[in-house]
């Protein structure tokens, strides 16, 4: 039992990422379940993009959408706890702190190998990591420089934040907004 914990951003996808097509490429079957649909397509689209071109395919099941399914790696919702995905040797389950623990474990065999993944894992799981039942990796870096600039704006401003938010992403530039 493992848990890959790091900020937003700093690239636990890419390294659970790298350990399923680990598992893969030795003959392995991996199932990464995540909380919802949207996620879903994302992190299929985004591992896909590495390996499929690599002899071992991936898939995707939710709810409305089914892809290759007895693939090396598959990825899905909950929708994965709902049929017989047969013997997994890697479970990965991203976004922890959204599951219940029956549904974490459900798709586990004897020995089959479960990381956890969660920028802000829930007291179950940290108190596991301290006492040593759950081994703890933390991501402390990002992968990749990033630049943030932070504005505080005050709703007589709102068009000029929406103006200035506008620029920012037709620019290509990705923009968070936090309001209180």
């Amino acid at each position: 039992n493992g848990l890959i914990s790091g900020d937003v951003g700093t690239g636990k996808t890419a390294v659970y990422a790298v350990i399923a097509a680990y598992v893969a490429s030795a003959g392995g079957r991996v199932a990464v379940l995540l909380p919802n649909s949207n996620l879903a397509a994302q992190i299929y689209e985004e591992i896909a993009s590495y390996y499929d071109h690599f002899g071992f395919g991936v898939g995707v099941i939710t709810g409305g959408r089914e892809v290759n399914p007895d693939a090396a790696i598959v990825i899905g919702t909950t929708a994965l706890l709902h049929r017989d995905m047969g013997k997994m040797d890697l479970v990965v389950c991203d976004e922890q702190q959204k599951m219940a623990t029956g549904q974490r474990e459900q798709l586990r065999g004897e020995h089959t190998h479960l990381i956890e993944v969660s920028a802000t894992p829930i007291p179950r799981t940290m108190a596991l990591a301290i006492y040593g039942a759950v081994k703890i990796f933390k991501i402390t870096k990002c992968h990749a420089q990033k630049t943030i600039h932070t504005k505080i704006w005050h709703k007589s401003d709102n068009t000029v934040m929406m103006k200035g938010v506008m620029d920012t992403v037709r620019s290509g530039k990705k923009v968070l907004i936090v309001g209180v």
